[in-house]
C-alpha cells in the first residue's frame, strides 16, 4: 500500500498515513493533520484506502461448484449461513474471485458499515474499503504479523488474516498452524525481538524473520491486493451521483433542446 493514502481507526480515533513513508499516523481529530488530508485529497492523484477494522471483518475463502457460481449473487449469504453465529439478515457480505472457483469473502455486520460511513462522512471520494489483514505485504508461503499496541493484524494466505489482541495471538497461531500449510518464512513486524518471537508456537520460531517497525513500516512493502476485495459492494457500492450531475447540467440541458427545437423549426 506505498502508493496509497490509508485511513484507519486506532483506538477510536481516525488517523492517515500518507503514502510512501514510515511516520507515525496523523489523527484527524487534530485541525492540522486533517487539513493536510484535505490539501492531498484536493490534488487527486492518490488513492485512498479505508482499513477496515480486522476485528470486525471475518475473512474466509470458499469453494464452489460451476453450477453455485452462477448465482453466487444471491445465494452468498445462505451458503455461508452455518459458518456465521449472527443472522445473516444482519451481516454483509462482499467477495472477490479469486480463481475460477474460489471466493475471498468477507463478512462484518450492517451495523458496522454504517458506522465507518459516518465516521468518514467528511472524508468524501473514498472508493476502496480493504479489511485490515489485507493491507500486510505477503508472498505465496509466508505469514506476515503486525504488532500495534496490544493487538496483532496476521495475514496468511491471498484472502486469509485476523486482528486479534495480542494475549490471544499464540493461541490463533497453534490453531493457524494445525488449519494451515506450515509457512517458510514468517514476517514479524514489532519492538521487541526476544518477547514477539516467544509468541509464536516453538516450531515456527526458527522461521521467524523479525523487523523493527509497526504498521506504517509494513505499508512501504505492500500493494493493493489483487484480486481486490473492496467492502463497498450491495447495498453499500459506489453510486455515481446522477442526481448531483442533473441538478448541475440541466439548465444547459435546457438551453440546448431549446436551440436544437429552434433548428429544426427553421430547417
Amino acid at each position: 500500500m506505498h502508493n496509497s493514502t490509508v485511513i484507519r481507526l486506532v483506538n477510536g480515533r481516525l488517523a492517515w498515513y500518507a503514502p510512501g513513508t514510515s511516520d507515525e499516523p496523523r489523527w484527524l481529530d487534530e485541525a492540522e493533520a486533517r487539513d493536510s488530508l484535505y490539501a492531498a485529497m484536493a490534488e487527486q492523484r492518490m488513492v485512498l484506502c479505508f482499513a477496515a477494522p480486522g476485528a470486525d471483518v471475518r475473512l474466509l475463502r470458499l469453494s464452489l461448484s460451476s453450477e453455485e457460481k452462477k448465482h453466487i449473487g444471491k445465494s452468498l449469504p445462505f451458503m455461508l449461513e452455518e459458518r456465521v453465529a449472527e443472522d445473516i439478515d444482519e451481516l454483509h457480505f462482499a467477495s472477490v474471485a479469486l480463481d475460477k472457483l474460489d471466493l475471498g469473502v468477507a463478512v462484518c455486520s450492517i451495523e458496522r458499515m454504517e458506522a465507518w460511513q459516518s465516521e468518514l462522512a467528511d472524508y468524501p471520494g473514498i472508493r476502496l474499503w480493504l479489511p485490515e489483514p489485507l493491507l500486510l505485504p505477503w508472498r505465496n508461503g509466508e505469514w506476515c504479523i503486525v504488532l500495534e499496541g496490544e493487538d496483532a493484524i496476521v495475514r496468511f494466505d491471498q484472502c486469509g488474516g485476523f486482528t486479534v489482541e495480542r494475549a490471544l495471538l499464540p493461541a490463533m497461531l497453534a490453531g493457524l498452524s494445525v488449519d494451515q500449510p506450515e509457512p517458510g518464512a514468517v514476517i514479524f513486524y514489532g519492538r521487541d525481538q526476544a518477547a514477539d518471537t516467544a509468541l509464536l508456537p516453538e516450531h515456527l520460531q526458527a522461521k521467524i524473520q523479525w523487523r523493527r517497525g509497526n504498521l506504517a513500516s509494513a505499508l512501504l512493502l505492500g500493494e493493493t491486493p489483487q484480486p481486490t476485495l473492496n467492502l463497498l459492494q450491495g447495498d453499500f457500492a459506489v453510486r455515481l451521483p446522477v442526481a448531483r450531475w442533473w441538478r448541475e447540467w440541466r439548465a444547459v440541458a435546457a438551453v440546448f433542446a431549446l436551440a436544437f427545437g429552434l433548428q429544426l423549426v427553421a430547417t
